[in-house]
C-alpha cells in the first residue's frame, strides 16, 4: 500500500533541513543585505479603493500538516464569505509577529521568505461573494485590506489565459514577480 506524501512529514523536515539558513551559513556567505536599500514592506495601491477585512476569525487548534491531511475534495458550489476569505489570506500571508529594532521594523508573515523580504503578493479574483463585489483584489497584509485593482468578474479571462478549467468561485493568485500587473491587462485580448 502506497502512503500519501502528505502523511510523510519527513519529506518536509528533510527539505527544511537542507534549505534553512544557519548562523554559520550566513556568516560565511559573501552575500549581504544592503539595509539602506530595503524595499517597502508592502505593495501599496494608494489611489485605489480598499476594503478592510474582518479579523475576528478563530485560531487553529491543529497544525497545518494535520489539516491538509484531512482535506477532502468536494464537488458542487460552495460560496465563500468574506470572513472565511480573510482567514485564508491571513494564514497564507498575514502578519503573525512584528519586531521593532533600532534599524527598523520587521513584519513576520505566515509564510516565511528568505531575508524576510516576502516577494510573494496575493491577489483574489472572484465573482460576487457575500460582502465582496466581483473583481480583482490585491491583499495587503500591512493594513489587512483588499484593494480593488479591477472591478468585474475576470475569472474566465484568467482561466483562458492560463488554459485552465474554471471550476471555483474564487481564485487566489500568488504573484512572485508582479506578473499580475501584466496578466490583468491581457484579458482585453481575450474578450
Amino acid at each position: 500500500m502506497q502512503r500519501s506524501v502528505n502523511k510523510e512529514i519527513n519529506y518536509a523536515k528533510e527539505y527544511h533541513e537542507e534549505t534553512k539558513h544557519s548562523e554559520i551559513s550566513t556568516q560565511l556567505s559573501r552575500h549581504y543585505l544592503d539595509w539602506n536599500n530595503k524595499p517597502l514592506s508592502f505593495k501599496i495601491y494608494s489611489s485605489l479603493p480598499s476594503i478592510s477585512l474582518p479579523k475576528d476569525f478563530p485560531q487553529p487548534t491543529e497544525g497545518a500538516l494535520t489539516c491538509i491531511g484531512k482535506t477532502k475534495t468536494t464537488r458542487g458550489k460552495t460560496v465563500i464569505e468574506i470572513k472565511k476569505l480573510a482567514e485564508i489570506l491571513f494564514y497564507a500571508a498575514g502578519i503573525t509577529r512584528v519586531f521593532k529594532r533600532d534599524y527598523g521594523t520587521y513584519y513576520m508573515r505566515a509564510a516565511s521568505a528568505t531575508g524576510a523580504l516576502y516577494p510573494i503578493e496575493l491577489y483574489v479574483i472572484c465573482q460576487d461573494l457575500p460582502g465582496l463585489k466581483a473583481g480583482v483584489y490585491h491583499f495587503c497584509p500591512g493594513d489587512f485590506t483588499l484593494t480593488e485593482v479591477r472591478s468585474g468578474d475576470y475569472r474566465a479571462n484568467l482561466a483562458r489565459a492560463a488554459e485552465i478549467l474554471l471550476v471555483e468561485w474564487y481564485i487566489i493568485l500568488f504573484d512572485p514577480f508582479y506578473f499580475v500587473q501584466y496578466l490583468i491587462k491581457i484579458p482585453l485580448h481575450f474578450i
